[in-house]
This record gives structure tokens, sequence and C-alpha cells, in this order.
């Protein structure tokens, strides 16, 4: 299934040649604005022009009539450990514009399209297996970060560094995908993109709180306590009965929203 997935890197790549124009106000809150204003409305038309349906079957099938305020409520708070990088942090910022940005449009926009559009789409409509959409979307959610990552590794083959500029870009690359992939799996976990936009928000919001504190001990120590915390306890209060059998109840035609919540 080729059309989603090109869908996705035009409107990536139409993103950051948007927001590489001079004229552009370059800030981040700004570039998250137009990322929402890009990517939400042509999300949602695609999913409509695919499916058909009324408008709310088309953001059943983003993942967004779906609340599961549990799994959202559970995702916050995991990522109460995090707060802890404000006290090995040089300094703790607080911009409002920043985190408007960081922790509320950035991850809105990047969830509707890369999780609700793309990872849905390869799962439900292409019947992929899960750990390929999820490693699919994750990789193009990579991408959306390293707007240069091809043309990085064309000079490298081109003046023979490429492994150094792999050293440089692997682990970054590495962070982004691995994050993709868990996004995608709270996403089907919870048959609902709610969660993961509470994820991902919360994870943002404690970075730029204490934007200084990356790579230090605590840092690592409290995002891998709060991912842990939120695999787990997902696995767990996504393991009824109807969760552990959704795979072969769920109805996978086109009538019916693929994020739609099992019944409890």
């Amino acid at each position: 299934m080729i059309l989603p997935i090109l869908f996705v890197y035009v409107a990536t790549r139409a993103f950051w040649w948007a927001t590489s124009e001079p004229w552009f106000w370059d800030t981040l809150v700004w570039m998250d604005i137009v990322k929402v204003a890009m990517w939400v409305p042509a999300s949602i038309l695609m999913v409509k022009a695919i499916r058909g349906g009324t408008w709310r079957d088309t953001l059943g099938d983003l993942g967004l009539t779906s609340p599961q305020w549990r799994g959202t409520r559970l995702a916050l708070a995991a990522t109460v450990p995090m707060a802890a990088m404000m006290l090995t942090s040089e300094r703790v910022q607080f911009h409002p514009e920043s985190l408007l940005g960081a922790a509320l449009l950035g991850p809105m926009a990047e969830e509707v399209l890369y999780r609700g559009f793309l990872f849905q789409q390869l799962w439900h409509r292409a019947r992929w297996p899960v750990w390929a959409a999820a490693l699919v979307s994750a990789l193009m959610f990579a991408l959306a970060h390293h707007p240069n990552l091809f043309e990085t590794l064309a000079v490298g083959l081109r003046f023979g560094d490429l492994g150094d500029r792999l050293a440089v870009l692997g682990p970054r690359t590495g962070v982004t995908v691995a994050g993709g992939c868990l996004f995608a799996w709270v996403t089907w976990r919870w048959r609902s993109l709610w969660p993961a936009i509470a994820l991902h928000g919360a994870i943002n919001f404690w970075w730029d709180l204490a934007p200084n504190s990356s790579g230090s001990l605590v840092a690592g120590t409290t995002q891998g306590i709060a991912l842990g915390l939120i695999v787990v306890l997902t696995w767990r209060l996504t393991s009824a009965r109807s969760v552990r059998l959704s795979d072969q109840t769920l109805d996978r035609d086109a009538s019916s929203p693929p994020a739609s919540p099992p019944a409890r």
C-alpha cells in the first residue's frame, strides 16, 4: 500500500519546505501551528477520500472518536518521574508559547499523521502485521525529525564518510524510531489515538521544561522509568478478554473504524 506512505512523505517534505522559506516566522510555536494546519485537515480529507462514509467514521479511522480517558490519564501520570530532570538541569525554563507547541500542537499533528493516518491505514486497511505498520510509521516519523536525512546520507556516500555520519545520526534516529513504535503500540492497545497524543505531549513537556538535562543519568533513568510504566500498565489494563481477542473479533472491513475501543 504505497499511497498512504507517499502521502505522508509528501506532507512531511511540504512542511519542511514551507517552514524553511525566508518569510516564515522561524519560531517553534509557529512551526507547530503550520504543522497542525497542514497535516490534520489533510489527513482527515485523505481518510475521507479513501474510506467514504460519514465524517464521524473518518474521525474514527484516525482514532479520534474513542477518548479512552483511562489510557490518556495513564499516559500523563506515567511521565511524572521525568520531573526529576529539573533537579539536574542547569536552568528550568517556562515559556508558554514553546510549551503550547511542544506539548500540545506538535504532538497532536504528528500523532494524527503518523499514527492516526499512516499506522492505521497500513494495519487496518492494508492488513499489515502490527509490528510492520508500527515500524514503517516510526521510520517516516523519524524522517520528519531529520529533514536532511537522505541528503546527509547521499553526501556521506559521495565523500566516503558515511560511517561517521551514521555514527552521529544513528543514535538520534534510533531513539525517534523507538518512540514512534511505542506511540503506535499504545494506539493499537488502547484502540484510540488520545493516549498516544497525551504520552507524546507529556514527554515533550518535561523535556521542554528542563532542556539542559539531556544526556544526564537522571534524565535517562527517569525517562526509562516513565516508558516502563506506560508499557507495563498499558499491557495490564488492556489485557481484558475483549482486548486479547481483539485481532480475532475486530471487524476490519470498511464499515468499522479501526480505533474504536473494544467492548469492556
